[in-house]
């Protein structure tokens, strides 16, 4: 007896369309942003080098305190990490018909959607830049004792930052079917 073709019941799978977005003005304003953070981020660490202490906080707790200590070099990984993660989301950037979407894509939808992605990653990559700046920055507080961490609302303030415009990215999306 003939087994049944398990994959007939099933739709066949259609690739998303590969469309090139432009960057719009609100894209590129970002962009913008984004250099700015990376620029000032290591203007700030050379401008400040020559007064860091040999030993700088290397590790903040959840309240803001700072909970190790390490050498003064590990401000060159902030920065590296802060550069990598911006070459990536640029990367990335380049392919949005790979990305998760909170909806279908089709053919219909994927100029638009494809969009909406592209603007989040943009306002998701100056979030990261900003948020490696100011670490950076209040690394050297603590270290020149300026500053005794990075305070009690840090936690909050980063994980409302971060998750709000998810939501609100969802919610315009799903709108936007």
């Amino acid at each position: 007896m003939r087994q049944p073709d398990r994959n007939r019941s099933k739709p066949a799978h259609q690739p998303r369309p590969r469309i090139k977005i432009p960057i719009t003005p609100l894209e590129f304003l970002l962009e913008l942003v984004s250099i700015l953070g990376l620029v000032i981020a290591a203007l700030i660490l050379i401008k400040l080098w020559p007064d860091l202490p040999a030993s700088i906080p290397k590790h903040f707790g959840p309240t803001g305190e700072v909970d190790a200590w390490g050498d003064r070099s590990s401000l060159y990984f902030v920065l590296g990490t802060n550069l990598f993660l911006y070459v990536m989301l640029t990367i990335v950037r380049r392919f949005p018909h790979t990305f998760n979407y909170p909806v279908r894509i089709t053919a219909d939808n994927a100029q638009r959607q494809y969009q909406l992605a592209i603007w989040y990653m943009a306002l998701l990559k100056a979030q990261v830049v900003w948020l490696f700046v100011y670490l950076e920055w209040q690394i050297i507080q603590v270290a020149l004792e300026r500053s005794s961490g990075l305070g009690t609302w840090f936690l909050v303030v980063v994980l409302v930052g971060l998750l709000l415009p998810i939501l609100i990215y969802v919610l315009v999306a799903r709108k936007s079917q």
